[in-house]
Parts: C-alpha cells; sequence; structure tokens
C-alpha cells in the first residue's frame, strides 16, 4: 500500500490519508478596503489560492506570482517561479521592478519567513495574511504500517504531523516528499 498525506486525493497510485486539514482563519478586518492598494499577490500554496478566491474573486488588475505550476493551475494568470519553492519565489521577483510594488502574501500561519524577510530587506512594500492553518489530524481507520511500503510527504506539516501521531517511519517504508524543503523537514 502507498499513503498519500497531502489534503487533495492523489493519483490512483496512492491511498489518500490525509493526515491535516486546512482550516481558515478570518480575513483581517481592513482586508477588504486594503485590497485595492496592492499591485502583486504572491500565492505559495493551493490552499491560498483557493481560501482567497473565496473572499477575492476578481484578481484583474493584480500582477500574480505562483510558487509553482499546480498552484498557477488554480489561477486565471501568473507568472511562475521556475524553482518550485520560496526560494525560486523570491529569483523571480528579483527579476521584476517593484520599486512602486505594494505586495500582498497570503499564506499558511506556519510559512517559512524567507519571502517576509526578501520583502522587508529590499523595503518592498508588503502586507502579510495568515490565510489558513494546518492542523494535524488522524483519519480513521488507522492504516497499519506494516502494509505501507511508501509515504507520499507533501509539505513539512505533513511530516510533522505524521512524527506526531507515529513516530519516525519504519525503515521499510520508502519516503518521497513534495520539493526539497519537506525532504528537509526530516531533519
Amino acid at each position: 500500500m502507498k499513503l498519500y498525506l497531502g489534503t487533495e486525493p492523489p493519483s490512483s497510485d496512492y491511498v489518500h490519508y490525509p493526515i491535516i486539514r486546512i482550516e481558515p482563519r478570518p480575513l483581517p478586518e481592513s482586508a477588504r478596503e486594503l485590497f485595492p492598494k496592492y499591485t502583486h499577490i504572491i500565492f505559495t500554496s493551493k490552499n491560498a489560492v483557493r481560501i482567497f478566491l473565496s473572499h477575492f474573486p476578481n484578481l484583474s488588475g493584480k500582477t500574480l506570482i505562483a510558487v509553482g505550476k499546480a498552484t498557477a493551475s488554480l489561477l486565471p494568470h501568473s507568472l511562475v517561479a521556475s524553482n518550485e519553492c520560496q526560494e525560486g519565489v523570491v529569483e523571480l521577483l528579483q527579476t521584476l521592478d517593484l520599486e512602486r510594488a505594494n505586495v500582498l502574501l497570503p499564506r499558511s500561519s506556519q510559512a517559512r519567513h524567507l519571502l517576509d524577510d526578501f520583502l522587508l530587506h529590499q523595503k518592498i512594500a508588503h502586507m502579510i495574511w495568515d490565510l489558513y492553518d494546518p492542523i494535524p489530524q488522524i483519519p480513521f481507520p488507522l492504516p497499519s504500517l506494516d502494509q505501507v511500503e511508501e509515504i507520499y510527504f507533501t509539505s513539512p506539516s505533513t511530516v510533522r504531523a505524521f512524527f506526531q501521531f507515529f513516530g519516525k517511519p519504519p525503515s521499510h517504508i520508502k519516503i518521497r516528499s513534495q520539493g526539497k524543503i519537506t525532504e528537509e523537514a526530516f531533519s
């Protein structure tokens, strides 16, 4: 058996075992008032796109930046980082004229701070909205790890949740990770 721990059902090769759920947060009180002022919006996950679009379905006139192709596929148009992680988004941002930009970064409450640090260091006007919390959960029935041959981890949140509930994966299980940052979460 192969387990897929992400929030969305995977290909038919895997059994879906969503070890986290996405809990949306309320928008900041000033969100609707400030939204028209943002020129650029950076999306670092599909979850952020879905939640954001439920509040702001019209993104016309905004420069949209996606962390990767899967995130971009949910947007009407976007620039896409070729290196599908925050480091890749920074590389993309460095190619843009952001002198008059006002950037919005809707994200997970557990996101790394690389983008925030870059925007601060470059003195680019920006706002961060923590849109959601990834909450560990154990879907039932519990899988028997003795029968699992492979586990696909989709984010550092899935790694942390697995370790919280199951500890370190047994050595007979092949581990796959979505991206370098998820892989590094095992360290």
